[in-house]
């Protein structure tokens, strides 16, 4: 018996309609797949990436500094060749030298010679100006028995109270805990609050971990000290606090100098630094609080001295 034709139209419609069906689905999925990005491009692209940011500057890729020596080793066997080659091609031009080997070599022993006087010269200078800047320090308090020991700055560390130096001198060459460090004979640096063998850790008198201070503003001129106190200020490299309530004629621009009896006396006196602003206090306007900063930056100094108490000087109240 035949087949109604609507029937069989009807199933064939079905089928196409299943068929169409099918069709979109693929289509769909397959536009899917082209715009999301698979794991192979996001690997690659991120690796490009990487790889180049490992060749620029470190101060503008910090983050992909673990990369550069990697980087750096597969690039350079090829870069010396290239190198090489450049040279060869277009030899460097060296201006002032004879053509003669003979006097070449005669004029390269000049110089070196030369430079080498420069530097014996500039040594001699830098030597005579430590004997002085040594001198002085000790003329501060000729009364009190004190060691001034020459210390390169090696380090410096930044903590959250404020910075810390280490500087090459430790208890092989007699610095004990409380040391103070000092440059240009009268400004302080801060105290040496951990000696190891060969290298202290100094605390700068900026770090929030030197707590508060005595201090007293010098008008100069032979007049009277203006007692204040002192606390570093957090995330600055100064000093804040009040002077005393009967102070007047405090001024931008004068020095501000330690008085604090917890420190050993052969730091009283010596410079902390500037007052470099005088305002009323915000709760107590009758007040005044002196804002004071450092006449250098004590994080960048290359070299300290420090000042050692021995009998006589009191080791002071560590904080």
């Amino acid at each position: 018996m035949a087949a109604d034709p609507r029937e069989r139209h009807g199933r064939l419609t079905t089928q196409r309609r299943r068929a169409g069906r099918r069709r979109r689905i693929q289509r769909k999925r397959h536009t899917m797949r082209r715009r999301s990005l698979s794991p192979r491009r996001v690997l690659g692209g991120l690796a490009l990436a990487l790889f180049v940011a490992a060749l620029l500057p470190a101060r503008h890729t910090g983050f992909a500094s673990f990369l550069r020596e990697p980087v750096r080793a597969i690039l350079t066997p090829a870069a010396a060749p290239m190198r090489a080659v450049g040279l060869w091609i277009r030899p460097p031009q060296r201006t002032g030298v004879s053509d003669d080997p003979a006097v070449a070599a005669i004029e390269e022993e000049r110089d070196r010679f030369y430079a080498l006087w420069r530097r014996s010269e500039q040594t001699a200078e830098e030597l005579a100006a430590l004997v002085v800047e040594l001198q002085r320090g000790r003329a501060l308090n000729p009364e009190i028995e004190f060691a001034q020991i020459v210390a390169p700055v090696v380090g410096s560390t930044t903590e959250r109270a404020g910075a810390v130096l280490q500087v090459r001198a430790g208890r092989d060459r007699g610095v004990t805990t409380n040391s103070v460090a000092v440059y240009q004979s009268v400004h302080i640096v801060g105290r040496a609050v951990e000696v190891g063998a060969r290298v202290s850790d100094v605390v700068l008198v900026t770090n929030r971990r030197t707590g508060w201070l005595r201090a007293a503003v010098d008008p100069g001129e032979g007049r009277a000290l203006l007692g204040c106190q002192l606390q570093p200020v957090e995330g600055e490299e100064l000093l804040r606090g009040e002077l005393d309530s009967d102070v007047q004629g405090v001024e931008v621009g004068m020095l501000v100098r330690l008085t604090d009896e917890s420190w050993p006396r052969s730091a009283r006196m010596l410079v902390l630094g500037r007052v470099v602003r005088v305002e009323p206090k915000e709760t107590q306007p009758l007040r005044m609080v002196v804002t004071v900063r450092p006449e250098a930056d004590l994080r960048r100094l290359s070299q300290v001295i420090l000042h050692t108490p021995t009998e006589g000087d009191g080791p002071g109240v560590s904080r």
